[in-house]
């Protein structure tokens, strides 16, 4: 079961009671469609389908899913799927998160002293790897690396050929976020 915390202000989207008990039900009630394969150490939940950004290749069987990694090896993550388009949910903190809400590129959320820290040493020509809920592989290279005001809108990229975006905050108190643009490598 993935448990939030509410007394986290670092993340891309501030929550309330009502919000975190809907999280953790719908994460109760999809945790036992994710193969056992998927729970590497944490649990998952839910998917997104490929295709909204990046090009991924055809699923290794028995490959990873759900999985986000980095080509120097200080990224690991599940990733799971954060759909509250009202912003009410908090963001996953044992996991990233593609943001469905976010259209035109997949958009990752995460949080920074957390899943997503190794992103803040980052920059442009890292290289990152999604494997999605299908297990296809994404590949893509940061392209452009920028800090925004917290939860700034709207959420715009550095170029037009942006297929993907990672986002978690550059600063403690939530008021600064780090945006890396992504291109599919």
């Amino acid at each position: 079961m993935t448990f939030v915390s509410l007394t986290t202000i670092c993340a891309r989207r501030r929550g309330m009671l009502a919000a975190a008990l809907t999280v953790v039900g719908v994460t109760a009630a999809l945790a036992p469609r994710v193969p056992a394969a998927a729970r590497s150490g944490s649990s998952h939940h839910g998917s997104h389908a490929s295709g909204s950004g990046g090009h991924g290749g055809a699923p290794a069987p028995g490959g990873p899913v759900n999985l986000l990694t980095s080509a120097d090896g200080t990224l690991r993550t599940a990733v799971g799927v954060y759909s509250d388009c009202s912003g009410a949910a908090p963001v996953p903190v044992d996991m990233a998160a593609v943001d469905t809400c976010v259209h035109g590129r997949t958009y990752f959320v995460g949080h920074n002293q957390g899943v997503f820290t190794p992103l803040m040493h980052m920059g442009p020509g890292s290289l990152l790897t999604w494997y999605d809920a299908r297990g296809v592989v994404h590949r893509y290279r940061i392209l452009a690396v920028r800090d925004t005001p917290g939860g700034a809108h709207p959420l715009v990229t550095t170029s037009r050929r942006v297929d993907a975006q990672f986002q978690t905050c550059a600063l403690a108190d939530g008021s600064v976020d780090r945006i890396l643009d992504a291109v599919a490598a």
